[in-house]
């Protein structure tokens, strides 16, 4: 990708780093910048998810193993799930 529009796209950034930051404060009840298993659990944004494949979700977002996921972790995982869904996408026949 050429530098000027990867310039060009910083607004598109931001506006995305934002609705990430919305998003992890909706789910983050108790305002202490982590979300807990019971915060994940009790989110309406994961009720087409089994518990137990919500509880495979924190697990491999809770990279430090702190029993929490805290921003970051949150945008890793969230960028390496957008990942996957574009390269299924992208290898499905049109």
């Amino acid at each position: 990708m050429e530098l000027s529009r990867i310039l060009l796209s910083f607004g598109k950034v931001k506006e995305g780093c934002v609705h990430l930051r919305n998003e992890f404060r909706e789910i983050d009840q108790n305002r202490d910048h982590k979300i807990s298993l019971v915060e994940l659990k009790a989110t309406t944004k994961l009720s087409s998810m089994s518990q137990s494949e919500v509880e495979q979700f924190f697990k491999e977002s809770d990279m430090d193993v702190s029993h929490d996921i805290d921003f970051s972790e949150f945008v890793v995982f969230y960028a390496y799930c957008f990942f996957l869904v574009s390269n299924k996408n992208m290898e499905s026949p049109m």
